[in-house]
């Protein structure tokens, strides 16, 4: 897959997504480093079975702002915001699609949620928890001005403020 011009977040959640997630999140490749269990397969599956549609949005953004990751029009990974503290919150990042990988989809989709979080939510702070061998995302956040801030068990905190997000 070429890069293409640029990545779309979307709120709403359409009938196919949670079957995507649900074979991102089996898939090992995808999962390797991730930090969040918030958003299970098995819990998705439930979802999907137990509740309507038009209210998976509302489940999936029950723990934060969910947002799809659609890049020419398909989803491509999902990106969530989870509130941490006053004024600060939490980013995941999953490209899902492997053909998507190391082309800059997940840096477009950072820089989009970054944006809406630091102008339309009035965000003080993101951080950022990423494997300590997860080197996209390292090199990702650390290209995009977040910080290194510790580790624990295996996991770099990072932080990224607002003051240095627009200096």
């Amino acid at each position: 897959m070429d890069k293409a011009a640029s990545v779309f977040l979307r709120r709403d959640i359409h009938t196919d997504d949670p079957h995507h997630i649900i074979k991102w999140l089996n898939n090992t490749n995808v999962t390797a480093f991730l930090s969040d269990s918030s958003v299970s397969a098995r819990e998705l599956e439930i979802m999907t079975r137990q509740l309507p549609d038009y209210l998976w949005a509302m489940q999936l953004n029950s723990q934060g702002i969910f947002y799809m990751i659609d890049v020419e029009e398909a989803p491509a990974g999902f990106i969530k915001l989870v509130e941490s503290g006053k004024d600060e919150y939490e980013i995941v990042v999953t490209i899902g699609e492997e053909s998507a990988w190391g082309i800059g989809f997940g840096t477009d989709a950072v820089k989009k949620c970054l944006y809406s979080a630091f102008f339309d939510r009035r965000a003080k702070a993101i951080a950022a928890t990423i494997h300590n061998k997860n080197e996209r995302s390292i090199r990702l956040f650390e290209k995009l001005k977040f910080e290194r801030s510790g580790i624990k068990n295996g996991y770099y905190k990072y932080l990224l403020t607002f003051d240095k997000y627009i200096a």
